[in-house]
């Protein structure tokens, strides 16, 4: 949902902050050169919309939902928090004991090399399922085509007479 809206933004906000002027003094002289202002207002402003919903991603959500999505993540997160409270008193002992607790390289590389071979067998898992397939290519094909079609609308509508201005409005009312 908030892709579509965060399409739509992005088309408004240019139109808003960044203008051009000619560096010819004769207005009707359209020699092709212009300066550009606003750009760095333009950053900013983007640089601020991306960093507010991460803050609020970081402080408000949680790594695991309140209630698992399914009866086997809910019984698997049983299974592990009995575990979980079983080895608890040995481990609260061996890091007592030990203060300066730290992962050594080799162990950080074997905790990287088992991610990775997670994320491979699971990718193999989800390819091999025609169903994701046949989504995937769908929303690729569908997602790739939109961003496509705003990016080049510029350069779609320009030659019959609209500005830039127009372009984004209509790339806003696209989405």
């Amino acid at each position: 949902m908030f892709s579509p809206i965060g399409n739509a933004i992005g088309q408004i906000i240019p139109i808003l902050l960044v203008t051009k002027s000619s560096t010819s003094s004769n207005i009707s002289d359209d020699d092709g050169q212009y300066t550009v202002s606003g750009m760095t207002d333009l950053m900013i402003v983007e640089l601020v919309l991306c960093i507010i919903p991460l803050i609020l991603a970081v402080f408000l959500f949680s790594d695991k939902p309140p209630t698992p999505p399914s009866n086997s993540t809910q019984h698997k997160r049983a299974h592990s928090n009995q575990e979980t409270n079983n080895n608890y008193d040995d481990m609260s002992i061996l890091l007592q004991q030990d203060r300066n607790f730290n992962v050594s390289d080799s162990e950080e590389a074997d905790s990287l090399q088992e991610v990775w071979l997670k994320l491979k067998r699971e990718a193999t898992i989800l390819f091999g399922n025609r169903n994701y397939i046949v989504l995937f290519i769908a929303f690729s094909i569908g997602v790739g085509f939109f961003n496509s079609l705003l990016t080049l609308l510029n350069q779609i509508v320009a030659p019959h007479g609209y500005s830039n201005d127009d372009a984004g409005t209509f790339g806003a009312v696209f989405v």
